[in-house]
Parts: C-alpha cells; structure tokens; sequence
C-alpha cells in the first residue's frame, strides 16, 4: 500500500519477505524487526518436517556478524542461538530459555561452544541459569555439565546446598509402591555400576536406605536384597602421581578384612576411647578367634581366717580372650589375721572360675612369699600368719 516492495518469489519458487534475493525456501529479514511468529486462540504450532530423505528434520538457529549481504565471522563470547518461551503477565516474561554460546573463536574450524538451560525460580518471573554444558577438547571431545556453577570443572559438577541439609548432589527414590518422594516412610538412593555380564546384578554399589523403623543403612560393594556384592572393596591412599591410584592399604573381601602389606592399624592415643571395642564375654565360639576383652573390679570374699578380719578387699581383673589376671589387695590397719589350718582360708566370689588347677605365688605383707592353688575357681590360702598391714594376690588363670 506503500509503494514498497514487501515480498518476491525468484526462480526455484524461493520466497523473499523482506529481501529481494532469498536463498532458502522461504526467507525473511527486516532490520530491527521480528523474524517470524506464528499465533492463533487456539493453537499455533511451526512444525518442520522432512519426508522420504535419510537426512531428520531439523531447526537451525544461524549466527553471524556483519550484515546480510557482507556476513563475517563470530567472535568468542558471541551468543549464537536463543530457544526462548515467554509467558504472559501484564507483559511477556521470558520465563525459560536454551541457549548456544561461542566460547572461543580460534578458527573457521575451530569454534568452541557450550550449551546453557534456565527456568525461572518461585518467586520469580525471570529466567535464571541452572545448568552449563561446557566444551571439551579435540582429544576428549565430552564436556563438562555444571549444575548451579558456570564454571564445572569435572563431567558432573554441583557447586549448591549445604551438604549437611539440602546437600549438593541427591539421588533417591521411593521404596515399592510408595509415590511421593518427598514424604514416604522408606527411600533408596544409590550410584552404582553393572556387573558386565548381568545387569540385574551390581559390580560396584555405594548407597543408602532409609526408613520410619529401622536405623538407616549405607552400603559400600552391594549386596543390598537382590544387588550382588562386590567380589573385593579396595581402599588406595597416597597416591604418587597423576597416573597412579596410589598405594592399597586395605581391601575387604567375603573372608574378612584385610590390610595392606605395608599398612599398620593405628589408633590415637591420646583421644580417649580410641581402640578396638570387642565383647566383653566371649561370642562367636571360634577357639581362634580373639572375640572379647574386658577390664573390671569385683569383690573378692575372704573366708577361713582367725583374727582380726580385713578392714578392705579390692579385686580387679583384665580379660584377653580365654586369659584372665587377677588381682587381690587386702589391708588390716589394726592387727593381723591368721590363717591356722590349710583349705579353710580361701579367697572366693571369683568372676571366672578356671579351665585346669593352677599354683601361683602369694605376696605377703612382710616382704616373703608363699604358695597357694586354684581349686574349683577358689583361691585356697597356705597355712601362714600374716603379721602385717596387707596381702596382694596376683594370678593367672585359663578359663
């Protein structure tokens, strides 16, 4: 209406919008404007088909400097393509977009690229990015994918949460025919990695379960119901090198756990109750197993003395296994007890009574010594008057 020319159709039946020499199909430019949009009331689509070719259908979202008709070269930095969704409010709010980047031009067949995703959080209408796929090299062609970061620096790199709480990186789902994974009474969550040969079986598992009944469980190799344990967990430490996974200290296989060859288990000393906690009655009936230990005072019972009684007994014992060391102090601060006829004076209410009879030495309170035997668990005193302050029995007995 104008006088301007607003559309041609060339040879090849290409169409021009805009321009007078398309080169595609249909082609659109104007200078400042909106290529094109599709809208209805009910329902606008643009589809791009591709029929009877070996070649898929295909969007392509085109980059370049300069102008139409004198194009250059990108640059790095340069956003190449935008898929962009806008919602409505009182205005379009773009609310999601994917978008393609050049990260570095180093030559027309050398241009880096990454690949950038954002959604618009609660609370907000803006597009915001969550997730950055960067490029890799010509020898390691796969990128990097960071997660809330624009820098990864690993394949997978989540730098958001605190760990203690929302933590980086959660993998879980709903246990049987629970729904909901944010309320359900019990979750797994778990990395693992196939067995080369059944895939319903896990070569390498770390994960956890939890639920409202039990104590939550992680597991490290597998095993979990169906899941097959690992044939051997191997734990490497002090690597020398970048190509070396370092030195094995331990592994563990079905037969029990193992150190290294040149590992020692140490514990801290000075921290208190740092060591190895065993039973303190024996439990599994392994003969060659150490399977319990046990530090502990008892009350000894002094019987059979004539005199002037004790005015204290104190016992105390050390458990190794099937080895027990007793000890037994008795002091008299205001006279002596004699012990006049042989088996009467026994010292009993022993916490283990012995596997075999046994003879071991008594230390008397005037500096001498003398025997006793273990009879039926009882220590069984000399005949012998102890004219002083105190007695200490020592013995050790195989229960």
């Amino acid at each position: 209406r104008d006088g301007v020319e607003a559309a041609r159709i060339i040879a090849g039946g290409l169409l021009g919008v805009g321009c007078t020499n398309p080169a595609n199909t249909l082609e659109t430019y104007a200078s400042g404007a909106s290529g094109i949009r599709a809208s209805s009331d009910t329902l606008a689509n643009i589809t791009v088909s591709q029929t009877a070719n070996t070649s898929p259908a295909t969007l392509t979202l085109r980059r370049a400097r300069g102008t139409r008709a004198g194009q250059l070269a990108v640059s790095s930095g340069d956003a190449i393509g935008t898929i962009q969704f806008n919602a409505y409010g009182a205005a379009d709010n773009t609310i999601s977009t994917i978008k393609s980047n050049v990260v570095a031009y180093t030559s027309t067949t050398d241009i880096s690229s990454n690949l950038t995703f954002a959604v618009s959080p609660a609370g907000s209408a803006t597009a915001t990015e969550v997730m950055r796929i960067t490029p890799g090299t010509a020898a390691i062609p796969i990128g990097n994918v960071g997660i809330a970061t624009t820098t990864p620096l690993t394949k997978l790199d989540v730098a958001y949460g605190d760990y203690q709480t929302t933590g980086a990186l959660c993998i879980g789902a709903d246990v049987g025919t629970l729904s909901t994974r944010t309320n359900a009474t019990a979750k797994f969550g778990a990395i693992s990695v196939p067995h080369y040969t059944n895939a319903a079986a896990n070569a390498f598992l770390i994960g956890a379960y939890a639920n409202t009944s039990t104590t939550t469980t992680t597991y490290i190799g597998g095993g979990l119901g169906n899941m097959n344990a690992s044939t051997r967990v191997t734990l490497y430490t002090g690597a020398t090198s970048t190509t070396s996974p370092g030195t094995e200290t331990a592994y563990a296989v079905p037969a029990g756990f193992y150190l290294g060859s040149t590992s020692t288990l140490i514990f801290n000393a000075s921290v208190s109750g740092q060591g190895i906690k065993l039973p303190t009655a024996p439990a599994n009936g392994d003969a060659n197993t150490l399977d319990c230990y046990a530090e502990s005072t008892w009350t000894p019972t002094l019987s059979g003395f004539t005199g002037t009684a004790p005015q204290t007994v104190t016992g105390t014992y050390t458990r190794i296994g099937r080895v027990v060391v007793y000890t037994v102090v008795a002091t008299n601060t205001s006279g002596t007890w004699t012990n006049t006829t042989w088996g009467n004076a026994k010292i009993t209410n022993i916490p283990f009574a012995p596997s075999v009879e046994c003879a071991v030495p008594i230390a008397l309170g005037d500096g001498t010594g003398s025997g006793y035997h273990m009879l039926s668990g009882d220590v069984v005193m000399p005949v012998r008057t102890i004219a002083a302050a105190y007695f200490r029995a020592t013995w050790t007995i195989i229960v």
